[in-house]
């Protein structure tokens, strides 16, 4: 079984090369329906049946922060801080866990207090906006239970109900290089804010 990624060079051509951060907005709203086109016929190449879920959300939370959806996070952040592309409160939680917890081994096997993550929970629902928290005294397990409840409470998957089965059928592709295409091609067609917040460096799950 292969264990290392594949080293690619992408060759220069006249123009250069271009990046997903090269493009405007406007180019990239065209994107993930190219990307589309190009995922199905690999799917139909490898003879993998395309499947997707029918995009079915969960009611919202009547909640400022748990539980609701990426875009209304967004939008309320942008307001504090302009440009901002990862909600402030994911980031928030993820720099206490790499602050605190990276040398602990099982920083995210190994659950917090469920009591103690509920009324950290309820603290920064009250605290978080107003600056009142502070994650000096928060422990690092805590906040890695804080990081899972967070993502499992969005009101839909941060890979989206819709393309699920794809992302599960790539553990189904042999070839290395294919897999790793299929992966960058349903990436593109998530929607802009499940592929910034992807984009944040997560915790390895093997610690």
């Amino acid at each position: 079984m292969e264990t290392e990624l594949p080293h690619f060079q992408i060759q220069k051509g006249r123009l250069g090369v271009t990046r997903i951060s090269d493009l405007s907005s406007s180019d990239m709203k065209q994107v993930p329906t190219l990307a589309l086109i190009e995922l199905t016929a690999l799917w139909d190449v490898l003879g993998l049946d395309f499947k997707r879920n029918k995009a079915v959300k969960r009611r919202p939370a009547d909640s400022r922060l748990f539980g609701v959806p990426l875009n209304t996070l967004l939008e309320h952040d942008r307001k504090l801080i302009s440009q901002t592309q990862v909600p402030l409160i994911l980031q928030a939680i993820l720099n206490c866990v790499e602050k605190n917890g990276l040398e602990l081994q099982g920083i995210l096997r190994i659950c917090g207090s469920q009591a103690r993550i509920k009324s950290l929970q309820q603290r920064l629902e009250r605290n978080f906006y107003a600056g009142l928290f502070s994650w000096d005294e928060v422990n690092p397990h805590d906040a890695a239970g804080l990081l899972k409840l967070f993502l499992r409470e969005l009101p839909a998957p941060l890979l989206t109900a819709e393309y699920l089965p794809a992302f599960t059928a790539v553990q189904k592709i042999t070839d290395l290089k294919q897999r790793l295409q299929a992966l960058n091609l349903l990436i593109l067609v998530l929607p802009e804010a499940n592929r910034s917040t992807l984009k944040v460096p997560l915790l390895d799950t093997s610690l």
